[in-house]
């Protein structure tokens, strides 16, 4: 029903012609939004295109909401697999959020998950090492730092040392998001989450021992 009126606010858009052409990218925003979440990809890719022509055209190449816009162009890409493109349209957001908002803006710090974790898939783990560092640093700069963005941060960081082949700061990493996790109460999702993940870097590292004592050949964590 939701992606029914966001195609019905479209077409209103539409009709009003040049009145309605601000309301239009935001509406067809939300519908390619609609659409990604419903897998109906060709058709938010679509939307998603026609908002994106709208807003740059009225608002410039660097306003806030052209960055919205690329954010869900970079996800339909992402469902296509098409990870090195997608790389590209979240440096142009990062790009943008960092031209507009001060460092440590929540924005910039999920676009740096989103870049980090595209490059991951992209075969470009030494870059997205880089980017997670950054992450890391602005997340515990901040006055309070939250302990789940912090144990998030280094699992994704985790992910691109194996990308890379860095095992031993890959399982370095691995134990230091476990041990906050549990120490500060970052819930139990996050806390297997780690466990899982040292067991598979143990089993791929030829170490059953170390893999048994957080978890099964399977990944379920003891």
């Amino acid at each position: 029903k939701a992606q029914q009126l966001l195609r019905a606010a479209v077409e209103g858009g539409r009709r009003l012609g040049e009145l309605g052409t601000d309301g239009l990218g935001v509406a067809l925003r939300s519908l390619a939004y609609a659409e990604l979440r419903l897998d109906q990809v060709d058709d938010a890719e679509r939307a998603i295109a026609e908002a994106l022509a709208i807003d740059r055209l009225r608002l410039g190449p660097t306003h806030v909401r052209v960055a919205a816009d690329l954010e869900i162009s970079a996800s339909v890409l992402e469902h296509r697999v098409a990870w090195r493109e997608a790389v590209e349209v979240w440096r142009e957001v990062l790009r943008i959020r960092k031209a507009t908002f001060p460092p440590g803006n929540r924005q910039i710090l999920l676009t740096l998950q989103s870049l980090g974790a595209a490059l991951t898939r992209a075969d470009a783990a030494v870059e997205a090492i880089a980017v997670f560092g950054e992450l890391l640093a602005s997340h515990a700069a901040a006055p309070t730092p939250d302990v789940r963005d912090l144990v998030d941060t280094r699992l994704h960081l985790a992910n691109a040392f194996e990308g890379a082949g860095q095992f031993d700061d890959a399982e370095r990493t691995l134990l230091a998001a476990l041990q906050l996790a549990t120490d500060r109460a970052a819930g139990k999702d996050r806390i297997e989450l780690a466990r899982q993940h040292l067991h598979g870097v143990y089993v791929r590292r030829g170490r059953a021992a170390d893999a048994a004592r957080y978890g099964k050949s399977d990944g379920t964590a003891r």
